[in-house]
């Protein structure tokens, strides 16, 4: 089964960076770097134990929240999308016969459930 994080990540993607750069951005000034004929950056020192031994609370704390948004709202949203969508397609079944009540049912989410007059 897929865990959809991502989506949430997505939906916190400036708190995401904070919280990667919460590391990064302190960890820089250990950094010696060059700049490489192709524009690519070669590390010059010894920086294995950086990335070691870290301290990954506020990138676990960010990860538990998104987790915590998935299962409580996420997935929940996600599940009442697919039975609504589910009825729909069932009642114009009923109604009329359309070749492709999906393509139908797209274009009535995208429009705030109206045609276009076009």
């Amino acid at each position: 089964m897929e865990f959809p994080v991502s989506t949430a990540i997505l939906r916190h993607i400036n708190d995401y960076q904070l919280a990667l750069e919460s590391y990064s951005h302190p960890l820089l000034a250990h950094i010696e770097w060059e700049e490489t004929e192709d524009h690519n950056v070669e590390v010059t020192n010894e920086t294995i134990d950086y990335y070691r031994y870290f301290d990954a609370t506020k990138l676990a704390e960010f990860l538990y929240a998104q987790i915590d948004e998935t299962i409580t709202s996420i997935i929940p949203e996600e599940i009442t999308y697919l039975q609504n969508y589910d009825t729909f397609i069932h009642r114009i079944e009923q109604w009329i016969d359309l070749p492709n009540l999906g393509l139908l049912a797209t274009f009535l989410g995208q429009n705030q459930g109206q045609l276009s007059q076009k």
